[in-house]
């Protein structure tokens, strides 16, 4: 289905702009070092990086999070035995990227013995900010750093016959702020404390027999074990409204969540098959989770000047997966392909939870539920590719999908009977597919695709019902000189009774580059992004329904240039990025939320570095890079979020070497 992927455009140049640092110039032989029967090549990149903030720093680290200090900006090294027989290993390859002081660090490590074993290891490392104030009034915070490392070790990593062993670790640690509403429905929002703790833990055995013919399976077993031990404690504070009457004096929570999930994994493949490919895979996973939820507050309301509660709820759930896929292709007729394919998907969610209330100005109060989900898709797809010439394609495709949720909930009251509602819902998609590959001249290639789909009953509310998508791209490439055009467009329309929603979303963007051989290259691009959704908001306010909308327009627009020259010893490095969203509060008023129908904001960040070298193993490496965040608001709106400008400037000197 094609789409327009607006929020990781944008997500990506804001939190992950390009740095000056590690250098891309290399140093010592590109041929590495002869040591014994191994050769090796490698560099290390070490130095300083200084960071000046004006403005709100708060925001600086939620985007960009580079401190002051000393690091180990990148390192490589290659290890190769020279003729495929050491003693121990035959291949040792490590890299690394901001170890010590950054907060994005990763490590890469490959050890390898020919036809005996083969050691991958993946680490990483990101510390992040996320202040929310402009959303909460400064409420909400999150302070964490997550670490990452999934680690495989292969047995007779070339033979037909081979297996392996993993396992995988994911942790979030640190401070956050978060809020809880005492002592009712009309109460007050109060902060507190949390400690986030978070761990997930997955072991993996398996392998893979591949065939004389061609024929490869793949098979895996693997144990995934969650737990989050988060809790926080709150301690006297008026609330988000001081005028009123309702205050907290203490507040302690612990929510404990734990789960295992054991799954299989099978695959089976064809991958020299020449008339009639084959490729099925299956998994199954068993999750379940376990939680209980404590709390516990003393304050005060508008009618009691010493009010207590407090809740438990406790339960668990299981939560079956299964899922399976085949896929066949034929290419028996010249110039055309038939590529069918069907899925099958099936999640069961089911499990009982049990609710307790306890004030010192009513009864005890008991829920009982137990809640079934159950969520059944099938879907098939035919594909037609047909080769036109020497220069053209066609494809053409159908995709029908069917799926059916199901619910069930009962309740037991304290003194009350039992009771159930059953809920089932299907939804059946029709999508056709259309595309042509053309390339009128030589350096000339052109795809266009489109796409056009109706669903009946789409599950979510915003879920695509009645769409209509379409993408193109055109390169121009001849010789040192590479240009590029592209356009998306996706529009959707989905209404309900009491509800409707419609999207349209559209990319625009042109790149360019031109080298000339290694002593100059140039690129740049521009992007535009538009997106506008009008949504209908239906809810209860004083026991009458009430109907609003929900608008949001954004005209983002993006662009980058960087330039590299090389002159003698030195190379000289340029690059701008500039993300500008110009949207402007519609015209859609007579909303609550007319002051959230747009948010223009300005992001530029220019950076430029010099690398200087003054051996055949040393570098000395300068360089640059500055960001400038603008919200531009509306004076009259600006009263709805506080400001969070700045500007930053990161300065950084290091040296490159090998010995």
């Amino acid at each position: 289905m094609l789409k327009v992927w607006l929020l990781p455009a944008l997500a990506g140049v804001l939190a992950a702009q390009t740095p000056v640092t590690p250098t891309a110039e290399s140093v010592g032989s590109p041929r590495g070092q002869d040591y014994g029967g191994y050769n090796i090549l490698q560099s290390w990149e070490t130095g300083y990086r200084s960071v000046d903030v004006t403005g709100d720093r708060g925001k600086y680290r939620s985007d960009v999070n580079y401190p002051s200090g000393l690091r180990l900006f990148g390192s490589s090294l290659v290890v190769n035995s020279k003729n495929g027989q050491g003693r121990l290993f035959d291949e040792v390859l490590l890299q690394t990227q901001g170890l010590a002081n950054d907060p994005y660090q990763f490590a890469t490590l490959r050890v390898q013995k020919n036809k005996l074993y083969r050691y991958d290891l993946l680490w990483r490392s990101n510390e992040y900010l996320n202040p929310s104030f402009a959303i909460s009034n400064g409420l909400h915070l999150l302070d964490t750093v997550r670490r990452l490392q999934d680690q495989t070790l292969w047995l007779l990593p070339q033979s037909s016959v081979r297996f392996f062993l993993g396992y995988s670790r994911n942790t979030q640690s640190g401070a956050g702020l978060a809020t809880t509403q005492l002592w009712d429905a009309r109460g007050d929002e109060f902060p507190f404390a949390t400690n986030i703790q978070r761990e997930q833990n997955e072991y993996r055995i398996g392998g893979e027999l591949a065939s004389r013919r061609g024929y490869k399976l793949f098979w895996q077993r693997a144990w995934e074990y969650f737990k989050d031990d988060s809790g926080g404690a709150g301690e006297a504070h008026p609330g988000a409204n001081p005028a009123d009457r309702f205050n907290l004096t203490s507040l302690r929570r612990n929510e404990p969540y734990h789960g295992s999930t054991p799954s299989w994994r099978l695959n089976l493949l064809n991958e020299r098959a020449r008339v009639f490919y084959v490729n099925a895979r299956y998994n199954y996973s068993a999750g379940r989770r376990a939680f209980t939820f404590d709390d516990s507050a003393i304050g005060s309301d508008r009618s009691n000047p010493a009010r207590t509660r407090q809740l438990q709820f406790f339960g668990d759930a299981r939560r079956p997966v299964s899922n399976a896929n085949l896929t066949l292709a034929f290419t028996g007729v010249r110039r055309l392909t038939l590529t069918n394919h069907t899925g099958f998907h099936h999640t069961r969610m089911e499990g009982d939870g049990n609710y307790r209330e306890i004030n010192n100005a009513s009864l005890d109060t008991e829920l009982i539920h137990f809640q079934f989900l159950g969520i059944r898709a099938l879907s098939n797809s035919t594909d037609a590719l047909l080769q036109v010439g020497d220069r053209a394609s066609v494809r053409a495709g159908y995709l029908i999908s069917d799926r059916r949720v199901r619910s069930i909930e009962s309740s037991g009251l304290p003194r009350g009977t039992p009771f159930a509602r059953s809920h089932e819902q299907s939804n059946r998609l029709n999508a056709g597919q259309f595309g042509v590959r053309l390339r009128p001249a030589k350096p000339l290639s052109i795809n266009l695709d489109t796409e056009v789909g109706r669903a009946d009953r789409p599950f979510l509310p915003l879920s695509e019902r009645n769409y209509h998508a379409f993408s193109g791209r055109a390169q121009w490439r001849q010789k040192s000189l590479t240009l590029g055009l592209q356009a998306r467009t996706n529009y959707n329309t989905n209404s309900v009774s009491l509800w409707s929603h419609s999207s349209r979303n559209r990319y625009v963007g042109a790149d360019a580059s031109w080298s000339r051989g290694r002593r100059l290259s140039l690129d740049g691009s521009y992007a535009k992004i538009h997106t506008d959704t009008l949504t209908g908001l239906a809810y209860f306010a004083a026991g009458d329904l009430t109907s609003d909308r929900s608008y949001y327009l954004s005209n983002i627009h993006l662009a980058t240039a960087g330039a590299h020259l090389t002159a003698g010893r030195a190379d000289i490095a340029l690059g701008f990025s500039r993300v500008q969203d110009t949207a402007r509060p519609s015209a859609v008023s007579g909303s609550v939320t007319q002051p959230y129908q747009s948010f223009p904001l300005t992001y530029a960040s220019p950076y430029a570095r010099v690398s200087i070298l003054f051996h055949s193993k040393v570098r000395w490496n300068f360089g640059l890079q500055s960001y400038h965040y603008t919200e531009n608001l509306q004076p009259r709106f600006r009263g709805n979020f506080p400001v969070q400008n700045y500007d930053a400037s990161t300065i950084f000197t290091s040296m490159l070497w090998s010995f």
